[in-house]
């Protein structure tokens, strides 16, 4: 209340207690004029100043024994005597109520401002409505810092919060609401959409409020934004599963694969690109992708519409065809490159040194993955060509009979046989025609002489 209305509130009760008092003068003794003094004593309630009901029947109390002293004589003296002290005692009795009151008040006032003075400046948006969520009765600043909406639209529809969750969980949270919140309340994760297209994870709990007596009165909230702990968490889940698929898998290709979506999933990409250095001509080449799988109506989109009409459809170009119905996300599409691993999604991102630490410790395992595939398979290989050679290997053990005076060799198998014959069998080894200088001097004298002499 202003403070030119305590004014004039004060003047009123000055002037009401005055006039009360003349009237108790000129009235005869035993009427319960007295009651009348209940009225400025009441008014008195509507200010916010502790002492006046105490000061005020202080006064009162003494304008009520002189307008009994002065008063005419009326009833009998002791039938006036009772009636004034009785008038007196409940004069008293109620400036005590009211002062109760006003103790109540102020606690109760406290209480409140206490209680917005946390829900201004928690993170948290709190809010009250009643039973039916018909209205709400308030909602701290915070709905405007998460939801990017005023606070007005909300008192005026109450259900405009729901226009901003996301429409894959929309029909989800709707189902919960309508719950009865008197049967315990609920706790609902979901994501909403911000104006400026950010979107943001939040966690919203509800509880039912009952007054003294147990009666269901009204439904408090609170709503949470739990986007960067929800980050935290979806990343460190992404990390484990890459590892578990590097662990697990057999060949590059079924890891690039399962990678790839473990990525877009978790980190909400729309599709993703693996490509393979090819180190002989010093390029990147495509090596396989994984994109988000959605379902298309009859006649939507460009798969829609060659299906609703059964024949072939050409497109020149589809950023300016008006029925690829991905036209504009391919317009507002994003690219974030990383190495060899190439991310596209519809939605702007931050540059997000988080993210991109994630992405450089999985390029990071993947390139050890293929290290280490790489160095398996030539591992591998090479053993079996050793196995191969093994196979092929012949070996001469032990003695071989071979006749003093022919040099035949004799098999237990074949018999006797040329020695060339019989390396050949056993052996890789070959023989080609040569003569040593001791046979070429006895076969040759002649021309062995003339060649020493010519080289000497």
């Amino acid at each position: 209340m202003p403070r030119k209305a305590h004014l004039a509130l004060l003047a009123l009760i000055s002037g009401l207690t005055i006039g009360i008092f003349i009237i108790d003068l000129w009235l005869p003794r035993g009427t319960s004029e007295w009651a009348l003094y209940l009225v400025p004593l009441l008014l008195t309630m509507w200010l916010p100043y502790r002492w006046l009901p105490l000061s005020l029947t202080g006064v009162v109390t003494v304008l009520a024994v002189i307008g009994f002293v002065w008063s005419p004589e009326g009833v009998a003296m002791w039938i006036s005597v009772t009636n004034r002290t009785f008038g007196i005692l409940v004069l008293w009795i109620t400036a005590g109520l009211l002062i109760r009151r006003k103790h109540a008040e102020e606690a109760l006032t406290r209480s409140e401002q206490q209680l917005r003075e946390l829900a201004e400046n928690i993170q948290e948006v709190f809010w009250l409505a009643d039973p039916d969520m018909r209205q709400i009765h308030y909602v701290s600043p915070a709905y405007e810092a998460i939801w990017g909406r005023s606070s007005a639209s909300l008192y005026d529809v109450p259900q405009s919060w729901l226009d901003a969750v996301h429409p894959q969980d929309r029909v989800r949270v709707a189902k919960t609401v309508q719950v009865p919140p008197d049967r315990g309340g609920y706790s609902e994760t979901f994501r909403i959409a911000r104006p400026d297209g950010t979107v943001r994870w939040i966690l919203h709990r509800a509880f039912p409020v009952h007054d003294p007596s147990g009666a269901f009165v009204r439904v408090a909230g609170l709503a949470k934004d739990i986007t960067d702990r929800h980050t935290a968490e979806r990343r460190r889940v992404t990390q484990y599963a890459v590892t578990r698929i590097l662990a697990e898998s057999d060949t590059r290709a079924e890891m690039t694969a399962k990678v790839l979506q473990v990525l877009c999933e978790n980190l909400e990409w729309e599709m993703g690109v693996y490509w393979t250095v090819d180190h002989m001509d010093n390029l990147l080449r495509f090596d396989t992708h994984w994109c988000m799988a959605e379902a298309q109506s009859r006649g939507v989109g460009l798969p829609g519409r060659v299906w609703a009409s059964g024949e072939a459809v050409w497109v020149p170009d589809l950023l300016v065809d008006a029925h690829f119905v991905r036209s504009l996300a391919a317009r507002d599409e994003r690219l974030q490159s990383l190495g060899v691993l190439e991310f596209y999604s519809r939605k702007p991102w931050t540059p997000d040194d988080d993210l991109l630490h994630l992405l450089g410790a999985v390029c990071t395992q993947i390139g050890q993955f293929t290290v280490r595939k790489r160095a398996e398979g030539e591992r591998e290989r090479l053993v079996l060509q050793l196995q191969d050679a093994l196979r092929n290997v012949k070996t001469l053990r032990g003695s071989l009979p071979i006749c003093s005076s022919c040099q035949k060799v004799r098999d237990d198998r074949v018999g006797w046989q040329d020695l060339p014959a019989y390396v050949r069998g056993h052996s890789e080894a070959d023989f080609k025609p040569d003569l040593c200088p001791d046979c070429g001097f006895g076969m040759f004298p002649d021309f062995y002489r003339g060649l020493t002499q010519g080289l000497h």
